[in-house]
């Protein structure tokens, strides 16, 4: 492969999501290894930003209305597990700044619901020694109360009562609470994640009339109404009737909601570098998709509602979620750096897996495949990097002095990978300082 660089003016968008990998510093995203096993070469693409860094931001956004107490307590168990993962790697533990928010910013306007007095505030300063985020230096430090464990703070943390609106709106919650985050909360240079946690979709509002009590707009009031002005499906009925669908997806345009593309673009204008960006959404399977009408009973009149997909949580207390399609939507608009946590299956497994894509944009540079070998001793990967003042290939460091890259055994930060291979650019800091390297490896 010498000599083959990336084309020109070819985004690393043009390739397969299965094996292209847009992440941090020295980064290569896993998700390809399992494609891998049959011994034909394939390429690995890479794309990181030469400006390392061990600062993490976090800010998850959780709902708290009816029946979300099962949901608050899993992903609290799951968080716990996302920083036994993300602590770990050859750049040791991360500096992390975690803070929480609820999706609940009432229906201003209209009388369904009341504005809270945190909305898109970061909560449980209660749970903490100081401050209003929770705090884990590198250096062992933290705003931790005494006597108690980090998986005590996660829990009070994140579990927020049901008491919030039914309407969650997560993704404007995300929006306004990253816009004006409070003092300390976000650092500048910081690897920012940010972690939904949902158990039915979006319902981000650009106009309050969708919540306006009475059957107008879709009919009766309720959540169902968020999925019938944001959701089409290739194959079923109208959203506002009852029946199963197939092939569904956001609207682009929708009535009352904000389109997701608003909120992809908001986040990432928080960062320069695509690779300095992690999403995961903890939240239920995004099929089969059914709008029913649940009777009427004494107390209430017949509402229409959408079925749930998947049940999760202990036999004594099961739960049920709906389909997610614009939060997966937005998690996919990252790539392989939205990541899935699903609330029915191994939600703790889908944190890890966040944790590792959050440990590629700090640091680490491990190779999913196993490196071909290349005819005739030729260099196994192609790398080049580009900046606002141009842009050069970098070449292999067997035959080459800084800046250049190198193939790097770490079996101990790579544990886990088949090649335990690391990629790794020597001379970083005589690049631009807002160069993205990007890099093409022949692994099988």
């Amino acid at each position: 492969m010498a000599g083959i660089g990336l084309p020109t003016g070819v985004s690393l968008a043009t390739y397969p999501v299965s094996c292209r990998f847009a992440v941090g510093i020295l980064a290569l995203a896993s998700g390809c290894g399992d494609n891998l096993v049959d011994g034909s070469q394939q390429e690995e693409v890479l794309s990181f930003s030469a400006q390392p860094t061990t600062a993490l931001d976090v800010l998850v956004v959780t709902f708290d209305s009816a029946s979300t107490l099962q949901m608050q307590l899993t992903a609290a168990g799951a968080l716990d597990r996302f920083f036994d993962v993300v602590n770990q790697g050859p750049a040791g533990p991360l500096d992390v700044h975690l803070g929480v928010a609820t999706s609940d910013l009432g229906t201003p306007g209209q009388n369904a619901c009341s504005v809270p007095a945190t909305a898109a505030q970061l909560v449980g300063g209660e749970c903490l020694a100081s401050g209003a985020f929770l705090s884990l230096g590198a250096d062992g430090t933290s705003n931790v109360p005494g006597g108690q464990t980090r998986a005590d703070v996660l829990s009070c943390l994140l579990v927020r009562g049901v008491r919030g609106c039914g309407y969650e709106q997560p993704l404007e919650v995300m929006r306004r609470v990253l816009a004006s985050p409070g003092p300390g909360f976000l650092r500048p240079g910081a690897h920012l994640g940010v972690v939904l946690v949902a158990d039915q979709d979006d319902c981000s509002a650009s106009d309050p009339a969708l919540f306006a009590t009475g059957s107008a707009p879709y009919g009766p009031g309720g959540p169902h109404r968020c999925y019938a002005d944001g959701v089409v499906c290739d194959q079923g009925p109208a959203l506002a009737e009852i029946g199963l669908r197939t092939g569904c997806r956001p609207i682009e345009a929708p009535t009352y909601l904000h389109p997701v593309q608003v909120f992809v673009d908001a986040l990432r204008a928080h960062s320069p570098a695509p690779a300095s960006i992690t999403v995961g959404v903890i939240a239920g399977d995004p099929t089969p998709f059914e709008v029913f009408d649940v009777p009427a009973t004494d107390s209430r009149p017949t509402f229409r509602w959408v079925a749930s997909s998947c049940i999760y949580g202990e036999p004594e207390r099961l739960q049920s979620t709906r389909p997610p399609i614009r939060l997966d939507s937005f998690a996919a608009a990252f790539a392989e750096r939205g990541v899935r946590a699903p609330l029915c299956g191994d939600t703790p497994g889908g944190m890890a897996q966040f944790a590792r894509q959050v440990r590629k944009g700090v640091g680490d540079g491990c190779l999913a495949g196993r490196i071909a070998s290349a005819p005739g001793g030729d260099a196994p990967c192609t790398v080049a990097y580009r900046s606002s003042s141009g842009g050069a290939e970098l070449p292999w460091c067997r035959d080459n002095g800084p800046p250049c890259w190198r193939l790097r055994a770490d079996p101990d930060a790579c544990a886990g990978y088949p090649s335990t291979l690391r990629l790794q650019v020597d001379g970083l800091t005589d690049l631009p300082g807002d160069a993205v390297v990007d890099g093409r490896c022949a692994v099988r």
